[in-house]
């Protein structure tokens, strides 16, 4: 059966049952399993969270007043999100102490292009609705950024992501944070180097560029001293596609290329920045997808 086991209300055991997926039920059933064996310590709650979630990096942050921010980078439906946060006044799922409050704080995807639509087309929609591109469109014959094969095929053209013109609030990251961009070129061989992309503040100061070279290196810079000019052996070679993510976890910034570590560097700040641009060069870009998922 496509069906997992029946699962009801404890509120309602004469309601309706309610049937869910297999992936949930086994959620359900290690939650049981982890409230049974868990110690409740510190290092209990997280290996608790790591056993249901089926990860190794979850962590809590103790912030006073018996209260745990617990952080967790999975990704689950609303339904286990709903179990693991809390079945109303219930509790939840999360074996803890007496007495103990927490909130979850999760990676959520606040940006995301697919690039999906007619040949041609100078207009791209955010799936989640949180921001608006600008810049689309042809000026010339060497100068246009535009959808072809459901991607955004450009050159010499820049692509703006904000809020209407005004900055967004999901591109500043105090806490952790991942931009990944699926990407080739047509040129590649004929690529020295090159800036794939900028968040910027509001005076237009470049708070992290992400350059990629033809040698196989990704440097990161910024003119705001959030970082110092990195670079980083990633291997790449953008004359096919490779997907390039910059994940920050704690005040560790990671460079991943095709989901494989490259290399990471220390940045304990804050990316105040609220504007994401896709560069312009000469040579022509083809973008898959860009999302991006902030500490929520």
């Amino acid at each position: 059966s496509a069906l997992g086991g029946t699962w009801k209300s404890i509120s309602d055991s004469e309601g309706a049952s309610f049937e869910v997926d297999d992936d949930t039920y086994r959620f359900i059933i290690k939650a049981r399993i982890v409230a049974n064996i868990s110690n409740t310590t510190p290092q209990g709650v997280i290996d608790a969270v790591n056993y249901i979630v089926s990860r190794t990096d979850s962590s809590i942050v103790e912030m006073g007043n018996a209260h745990l921010k617990i952080k967790h980078y999975a990704t689950l439906t609303t339904l286990q999100e709903y179990f693991l946060r809390g079945l109303s006044s219930i509790g939840s799922i999360i074996p803890l102490p007496i007495c103990v409050s927490y909130e979850i704080a999760t990676l959520s995807t606040v940006v995301n292009y697919e690039f999906n639509g007619a040949d041609g087309d100078t207009t791209t929609t955010d799936s989640v609705g949180n921001t608006t591109a600008s810049g689309l469109g042809v000026v010339s014959g060497s100068s246009f950024a535009y959808i072809f094969n459901n991607k955004l095929f450009a050159r010499n053209n820049y692509t703006t992501i904000n809020n209407a013109g005004s900055l967004s609030p999901y591109l500043s990251f105090s806490g952790d944070f991942e931009i990944e961009v699926a990407v080739s070129f047509n040129d590649w061989a004929y690529v020295f180097g090159e800036t794939l992309w900028r968040l910027q503040n509001g005076a237009g100061n470049t708070v992290l560029n992400l350059a990629v070279f033809k040698d196989g290196s990704v440097e990161l810079s910024s003119v705001t001293g959030l970082l110092s000019l990195t670079t980083i052996a990633a291997g790449i070679n953008l004359a096919s596609q490779q997907v390039i993510k910059l994940a920050r976890v704690g005040s560790t910034l990671s460079l991943y290329v095709d989901d494989v570590l490259k290399g990471s560097v220390t940045v304990p700040y804050s990316v105040d920045a609220g504007r994401f641009r896709f560069w312009t060069s000469n040579f022509e870009r083809f973008v898959d997808y860009l999302r991006i998922k902030k500490l929520i």
